[in-house]
């Protein structure tokens, strides 16, 4: 036998790794994370995760949805694979998750399954209930501690030729959705019909909207969200004016903002 292996576990130094690592001390008291464990802990989680299909053997539904809304919050969206690599190597997630890494897979069917509705309007409310339990002004964005104020001209960039472009594109799309709002009506004996000549800009495309919900509300027609759940075809109208009310709106502001 070789002589360097005569006496091989002779000498095996031992190393003791701490197992008392705590991820909350590593996250500063005023990271954006903690905010967002906060404001979970505050809100009806029923309201948003689906807990009848979680077992003991899953990750923890809480953990998770409060690693989407932190990457939403940070980055404004986040893929399947970014949540997976946040939660290995950023350690505000780890502090999230605590020390547990959810596959993309894993991340996939908790939205797909659990979640009640889709991330972006989860993100919208949960803004709504901070504003409505903090002090914050909406008027001023801040980045990174930098403010700007929303409405200063100096600060804002907008592209005439893109605007009139993607104008003109809506106003098609706008007019082709009117023409078939009003067969709709037509085929269902409603006395409603709007004019396609007429021009299109916010405040008749809000006028559209505002009729429809009332043509919902006294046919009692419920407004649904969420995965399986079957949209009225009124709902799929009203919704669709309404984003082309706020696109028209905004490529308004936009040409008074570029002038001539």
């Amino acid at each position: 036998m070789p002589k360097y292996l005569v006496n091989c576990n002779a000498y095996q130094p031992s190393f003791q790794f701490p197992l008392c690592f705590s991820y909350e001390d590593a996250v500063e008291k005023d990271d954006i994370s903690r905010t967002v464990k906060e404001v979970v802990e505050e809100v009806n989680i029923f309201k948003y995760i689906d807990f009848s299909q979680c077992n003991t053997h899953g990750y923890d539904a809480i953990q998770m949805f409060e690693a989407v809304i932190l990457a939403f919050a940070i980055n404004g969206y986040a893929s399947l694979r970014d949540l997976e690599k946040l939660c290995k190597y950023d350690i505000r997630f780890k502090f999230i998750m605590n020390g547990s890494a959810p596959s993309h897979m894993a991340f996939e069917r908790f939205i797909k399954d659990k979640l009640t509705m889709p991330i972006e309007d989860i993100f919208v409310d949960i803004n709504k209930y901070i504003e409505a339990h903090d002090v914050i002004d909406t008027e001023v964005l801040y980045i990174d501690g930098t403010k700007f104020e929303a409405n200063a001209n100096k600060m804002t960039f907008v592209w005439m030729k893109a605007t009139k472009k993607f104008r003109e594109k809506r106003w098609i799309k706008v007019m082709d959705r009117l023409s078939a709002f009003n067969k709709y009506c037509s085929k269902n004996n409603l006395n409603i019909r709007f004019s396609i000549v007429r021009e299109i800009n916010f405040d008749y495309l809000f006028e559209v909207v505002s009729v429809i919900e009332q043509l919902m509300a006294k046919n009692s027609i419920q407004v649904v969200h969420g995965k399986g759940k079957k949209k009225h075809e009124l709902q799929r109208y009203q919704e669709a004016f309404k984003e082309d009310a706020l696109k028209m709106f905004k490529y308004t502001i936009y040409s008074d903002i570029a002038g001539d």
